[in-house]
């Protein structure tokens, strides 16, 4: 659903989308069998250092970075394109799946909002 989402390709089009995008190859599964993975795993998205990017195009492609104990890790999914042949890119910041990591895995709103808030004191001050 969170493919589904930020493709804003519309609710109708679900299954056309998942597998249009979700169905990208990566270096050992998809971009929805890893994504699925990260977000059962709310330690391996750190708000700070995660994203997922989808360049939409003709021959669409995905860059998830995850966080990983030896460092940030990231993935393509897809063929690279050329940037100039890229319809639209969406971003989701790794707050935003850090979010949905954690309340996949039962951590409530408020306290991932806390969680958060705590992450973006933390960066204020190493930024100061």
């Amino acid at each position: 659903m969170l493919i589904v989402g930020v493709t804003d390709e519309g609710l109708g089009a679900a299954p056309k989308t998942t597998t249009k995008y979700g169905g990208l190859i990566g270096p050992s599964a998809t971009l929805e069998e890893v994504l699925a993975h990260a977000l059962s795993r709310p330690e391996s998205i750190a708000p700070c250092r995660s994203s997922l990017e989808i360049h939409q195009s003709d021959e669409p492609y995905a860059v998830l970075t995850t966080a990983q104990p030896d460092g940030p890790r990231t993935l393509v999914f897809g063929k690279l394109a050329d940037t100039e042949t890229v319809d639209r890119l969406v971003t989701v910041p790794g707050s935003a799946l850090f979010a949905i990591a954690s309340e996949i895995n039962g951590v409530s709103a408020a306290d991932v909002d806390a969680l958060l808030e705590g992450v973006g004191q933390q960066q204020s001050s190493e930024a100061a």
